[in-house]
This record gives structure tokens, sequence and C-alpha cells, in this order.
């Protein structure tokens, strides 16, 4: 007896340590000294308080190659992740579940236009430091510490290739495509609707039979599957300031907003080498900064949310080699894919072009291989999809990284010009020629004989998709340059001086530009805690008229029934000062009762239907004149009276003691917490109580109308440099800088956040008390 007894009590010692043991592998190494493969020289990196790499380099190269290493040791596993992802390759890992993502992202083709680029379009000095970048996160793999969440998904990481930063880079603008959903979207409603009704639903209304829903296809499966894994990006603000405005230097603020996840999406670090140096945010598995700022010049991005995506039906011939054009025939173009898929047998995914784009009726059906579609095909036809990620002229990794080398604005522009994809608005700030401006990066089109938000007819195009869809110049596009205000602004809004119905895009609702504007006319000059304030404000422009109306018709419809209960409330909300503080009643009123209206004002669309629109950037516009159109009063106030009696069934009748945040909450969730209830219940953050809400400046919003007030997406950082001293800017990563969950530099920020307050970005030397430890990495001999 006392054999097993000690046999067990050993068992239960060695669980208990392995335990509290395997959660520390691969620990991020912050001191001391570490021989790597492919480093030439030794490179010193200084971690500061907060986990920010600092890395002196001797040189570019190294420089670049040290960054790999870093990142792959804070964010190895979600590097892993986006590279898979965007390369087609979850199912190796993650089995069958993941196949519906791969088969997506195979068919898209991300890395088609780096793949089938000749040598000499390549720039041979980007292709070193992408390979030196590729080469140290290499080298991490190689010492063997990849974390322990490997050992839960029975593999180890594999080598990474310059191809899947690309990948990354194409993933990117694929989660700024809002094309994909909204063009389909209003062609599905076409088949139902009347025209001045599928109209209605547009953003910018032009004047002018049921089969499976979008939710139930392989494309929104995928979408969604990867959209939770690694997060999309969503909106953004960013704005600059010249110094007629400025108490120091030129102004530039950046807050770019996604879905949340842990880790966060950036990855924050100051790179320096013999003649440069620079602070940057990065993408995880990108090598250029996304976002950054030198001594003398900086930007921030929001996302344009301009049309590069449409789609075309294909009349196919009988033969199925080719598909009719205006001239006659173009032959198609075919793969074969081979997707691996963990414990099962391989997917063989059959992919073809036409001469406008790649075939996505696959990806359309209710599940893969099912005949049924959420586009009604005829016979011998088939769906293709052009976008401006398959430019084989796209160039983002050359417009990152000249962008961040510029020594002058004409050398800026320049670099700006070199993107097809993704589209963005980068909002530059430029100290030494006081320069400030909105650029427009990213493909634009002008477009001949077609409707970009609608299903063309490729029998009626030309052959050369370019006689289609014309590109537009980069100096003729809608960019704002050194505006007489002394100010830029960009949060997706339609951009300034431009007619919506001649300039396609999927543009966010003006309130949040028009609220940063309003704020910014408060005061001539700003610094840097005045921005502060700004940049976190809970609140929008556009509240104040429906706070107003919401309180007004409700009592002029149903004064004779309020219950005394009811006439308290509405004192009391009367009284809101239009903020949206966690702790305050107000706003959580005021968000229900929209939450009540929408459901109201959309009440003829089916489920799916109202589901799917109120994911689009439309829907926004079309509550708003769903909610100023006459005869809405009547609606707005049984919303209002519905909400109450909701709130009160809910939290008490002591309205004083109602929160907003007991619904608005956020969570952070790992991409391991999808697995089960106790892997999120180990890897999820949250959730939590916040402030902000949706389309205000502090942007803490649900994604859709799926899940109530739950916060999904926000911002993922805020950024204020004053030019003054670059130096020392102000910064947040809700997350914090790491991803390991034994890093200190896990979740170490999330104090500041959620206070709406800030740490110190420093490009400096750093003095002893703000070193954490200093890493130094050498040549493997």
């Amino acid at each position: 007896m006392k054999k097993i007894f000690y046999g067990f009590v050993f068992i239960i010692l060695v669980l208990f340590v392995v335990v509290l043991t395997l959660p520390h592998k691969g620990k991020p190494v912050y001191r001391g000294k570490i021989a790597a493969k492919s480093f030439q020289e030794s490179v010193e990196i200084t971690y500061d308080n907060y986990g920010i790499p600092h890395i002196k380099a001797p040189n570019e190269i190294e420089a670049y190659r040290a960054l790999g290493f870093v990142m792959a040791q804070d964010r190895l596993l979600q590097m892993d992740l986006i590279r898979r992802l965007s390369t087609g390759q979850l199912a190796e890992i993650l089995g069958q579940k993941a196949l519906e993502t791969d088969v997506l992202f195979r068919t898209l083709s991300l890395t088609k236009n780096f793949r089938q680029r000749n040598q000499e379009s390549r720039d041979p000095h980007i292709d070193r430091l992408m390979a030196a970048f590729v080469s140290g996160a290499n080298a991490y793999i190689d010492l063997g510490l990849s974390p322990f969440e490997y050992l839960l998904l029975g593999t180890n990481p594999k080598a990474f290739k310059v191809e899947d930063a690309h990948a990354v880079l194409g993933y990117m603008a694929y989660s700024f495509a809002m094309g994909l959903k909204a063009d389909l979207f209003t062609e599905r409603m076409a088949n139902k609707l009347k025209p001045n009704e599928v109209n209605q639903l547009r953003a910018y209304p032009q004047k002018a039979k049921e089969k499976v829903s979008f939710q139930d296809t392989t494309w929104f499966k995928g979408h969604h599957f990867g959209e939770e894994l690694v997060g999309l990006f969503t909106g953004s603000n960013a704005w600059a300031l010249n110094q007629k405005r400025s108490k120091g230097g030129v102004i530039l603020a950046s807050d770019p907003h996604v879905r949340f996840s842990s880790p966060g999406l950036w990855y924050e670090a100051h790179l320096s080498f013999p003649g440069f140096e620079f602070y940057g945010h990065f993408v995880p598995g990108v090598p250029f900064a996304a976002m950054g700022h030198t001594k003398n010049h900086g930007w921030g991005v929001t996302i344009s949310y301009v049309d590069d995506m449409d789609f075309i039906y294909e009349k196919v011939s009988k033969d199925n080699k080719s598909v009719v054009t205006k001239e006659g025939y173009s032959p198609i173009k075919k793969s074969q894919e081979k997707i691996l898929v963990k414990d099962d047998k391989d997917y063989l995914l059959d992919v073809g072009w036409s001469p406008r784009g790649v075939f996505v009726d696959g990806i359309l059906k209710k599940a893969l291989n099912d005949k049924e579609n959420f586009i009604p095909l005829k016979e011998k036809q088939k769906l293709a999809m052009h976008w401006g990620h398959h430019d084989l002229d796209s160039r983002p990794e050359k417009t990152l990284y000249y962008g961040l080398m510029a020594k002058s604005v004409d050398e800026f522009e320049q670099a700006m010009s070199y993107a097809g994809a993704p589209g963005l608005n980068v909002v530059y700030a430029n100290q030494e020629e006081n320069h400030i401006a909105r650029y427009l990066v990213g493909t634009v089109w002008k477009r001949e004989g077609i409707d970009s938000r609608r299903i063309s007819h490729g029998e009626y195009l030309p052959e050369n998709p370019n006689l289609t869809w014309k590109k537009v110049a980069f100096k003729d596009r809608a960019h704002q340059i050194n505006p007489d205000s002394g100010v830029v602004v960009s949060a997706n809004q339609v951009p300034e001086n431009v007619i919506p119905s001649q300039f396609p895009g999927y543009f966010h609702p003006s309130d949040r530009y028009k609220t940063i504007h309003h704020l910014l006319s408060a005061q001539e000059k700003w610094n840097l805690d005045d921005m502060k304030l700004v940049q976190t404000a809970p609140t929008n422009w556009i509240r104040e008229q429906r706070h107003i109306h919401m309180v007004k018709w409700t009592r002029d419809h149903f004064q004779d029934q309020l219950s005394p209960w009811e006439k308290k409330v509405l004192n009391w909300f009367r009284e809101w000062n239009r903020l949206s503080y966690h702790e305050m009643g107000q706003p959580l009123v005021y968000f229900k009762v929209l939450h009540h209206f929408r459901k109201k004002a959309f009440k003829e669309m089916e489920e799916l239907e109202y589901l799917h629109f109120c994911s689009l950037n439309d829907f926004s516009f079309a509550l708003n004149r769903k909610f100023n159109q006459e005869g809405s009063s009547l609606l707005v106030a049984q919303s209002v009276r519905d909400a109450l009696k909701e709130l009160k069934a809910n939290y008490g009748d002591d309205f004083k003691k109602w929160q907003w945040g007991s619904e608005h909450l956020i969570t952070f969730p790992h991409p391991l917490g999808k697995a089960s209830p106790v892997l999120a219940s180990i890897f999820n953050h949250g959730p939590y109580p916040i402030d902000g809400g949706f389309h205000e400046i502090n942007h803490m919003r649900e994604v859709g109308c799926e899940y109530g007030m739950k916060v999904e997406a926000g911002p993922s950082t805020r950024r204020l440099v004053d030019f003054k001293n670059p130096k020392e800017s102000w910064g947040i990563l809700p997350m914090g800088n790491s991803g390991h969950r034994k890093s200190p530099f896990l979740f170490d920020q999330w104090a500041l956040f959620k206070e709406n307050q800030y740490r110190p970005q420093l490009m400096r030397e750093l003095r002893k008390e703000e070193r954490y430890g200093t890493l130094i990495i050498e040549a493997q001999k």
C-alpha cells in the first residue's frame, strides 16, 4: 500500500511540476546573451519598462534581423497564425474546422502578385531586408524555444518565408475590402426589392427569390473563423496639426481601430543603426512599420474604404475552357491547390481565373462542394472578382519602407504611390517643412460602363481589364494637403470636396470626423496633454439631436400614458451631458433605445439579412435616414419605452444605479480560447467595463448587431507625437507588447489603457531607471 501511495504522490508531484513549468516554455529572454544562427555581427537590444525593444545594430541588415528575432520571441504564435491564415495553411495544425478558411484564402491568392513578379520588377534592397527579418525569426525558432501553446496544438512552428510577409500584407488588404460583403448583399437584395428600396440600403442612394444566406457560405464561415482567430481592421482616427495650431512642433495623432485580441495587433520597436533611427508600430510578420516616426516626420493610418473590389458574371464556353468577352473568347487559367488537413485526408482545391479576376462562386456556396449558391448563377455562368490587391504593379512593401526612409515631402509622396493595396488614408506630418497631409494610398479606379456596387456581365466588357478599370494617378487622387485651417483629419469618412456618387466607397458617416474638427476648433493652439483629452473623448456630435428627440418624441406620443417612474427616468435622461463613461447610466439608455429602434426600423428584413446588413458601413447611413425621416417619431418613442422596460427588468427600478459598463464590456480573446470554455478561461482576458461607444471618438464598439453592446473592436493603440520633441512621444497598447503568458509585458498596460492614460514612447538612449534589461544577440560560431 505504501508503494502505491508514494507512487500516487510522485505522479501528483510530477503533474504539479509540469503544470507550473510548461507555461514558462519559450518565455522571452530580456537579459543576457544569446548566440543565434544567421547573425553576422552582435546586436544590442535594451528593453524598457514596458517591454519595448530598443535595437542598436551595426548596420541596417542586422537591425531587421534582430527585429525578426525579438518579434518572434514575443509573438511567435501570433505571427504563425496570421501567416497560416493568410496563406491558407491553418487546417494543417487545426484540422477540419479551419478548412473553409483555408479554401477562402487559397482562392483569394494573396501572394499571387508577389509570386508572379519578374526579377526586373523587384527591389533588391527590400528583398535583402525582408530576408534578414525572416532569418532572424527563423533563428529564434531554431533555438527550440517555442511557447507551450504548440504542445496543445501538437505541432512545432515551421520556418517563415519572405512570401509570408507579402501574404500578411494581402490579409490587411482583404480586411479593408468591404466590397466582398456590401456588393454581394446589394445584388442579393436586388433580387427581392424594388430598385428604390435597394438604393435606400446604400450609404449614398443612387437615382435611379431566395437561395442560401451569406452566413451559410464558405466565404462567410471562413472569413468569420479567421476574423475571430487573429482579428481584422475596422476603422480608425488620425489627424495632424501644423505649427500654426501647435504650442510646440507639428503634431501627429493616430488611433487605428481593430478587433481586440490577445495579444493585440501592434508590436512596437525602436530601431537604430548608423545614420538612421525610427520608432515603429509593426504588424506581426511584416518587417516594415505600418505606422512610425523619425526625428522629422511620421504618419498614422486609417482605412480609406475606397472601393477596389468588383464582381463580374462570367459566361463560360461549352467546353469550360474560356469565358466570353466583348471581343470573343478568352481562356480560363486554372491551378490546383493542395490543402493539408490535420488528422484527415488532403483537400484539393481548383482555382480559376478569367481576364477580370479570380472565380469566387465556389466560396459563395452553402458548404464545400454544395451546389446551392448565395448569388444565383445561370448554367454556364461563374462569378469573378476584380481586386486591386491582385495588381502586379502593387508594391505595399515599397510604400512602407521608402515612406519611412523619406528625407523630404516629395520622397514621401513618391513612396505612397507604390501601393495598390491595402487602401489607406495616410495622415502625414513633417516638422522641417511644416507640412501636414492626408494621402489616399491604394488602388483608385475610374470605371467604364459598370456600377461598382452591382455585379457586371463579362460578355459586355472588353478582354483587357485596364479598359474597364482605369487607374487614377496618385497625383490626381482625393488628397488633402496643407489646408488653411492647419488641421487634417481622417475618420473613414468620404474624402473632403468629393461627390460620393462619383467616388465609390464604403465610407463611415462623417460624425467622428466632424466631432474631431469641432473639438479641435475649441482653441487655436494645442499640446500633447490637450490632445489626450480629444483622442479619448467618449462623444459624438450627432448625439445631441438624437438625444433631444428621444425625450421629446416620447413625451409627445405618450405623455398621458407615462408612469411616474418613466417620467422620472426621462427627466434624468434629459440631463445627460452626452458623454459615455462606463460608470454612467444615461449612455446605457441611449444605446439601448437605438438597439430597439434599429430592429423596428428594419423589421421587414429577415433576421439573417438584418444581421448581415447591420455589419456593413452602409447600415449607419440607412439608420440615420430612418431616424430622421417623417413618421419615425412614434417608432423612436416606442423604442424608448421598450428600452426602459428592459433595463428595469434587468437592473431594477433605481435607475441612478444603472451603468453603461454593465453591458459595454470588453474582452481580449486568445486564438486558443475558441477551442473550449476551459481554454477561454485560461487564455482570454475580460470581460471588463469600458468607456466610449459606437462612432464616438473613443470608438469602443460592437461589430454588427448580433452580440448587443459587447465591445469587439476599438483603439488598438493611441499615439501622440509632437515633433518639437519626437524622442519622447506618447502611446499605449491595451494588451502590452508581448504575447507570451509568462512575459511581464503581456497585459501590463491595461491599467493605463482602461483609464484613458498613456505611457512614454522613447526614441532615445534609455536612462538607467527606464531599463528593464539588455539582451545581446551574438553570431553563432
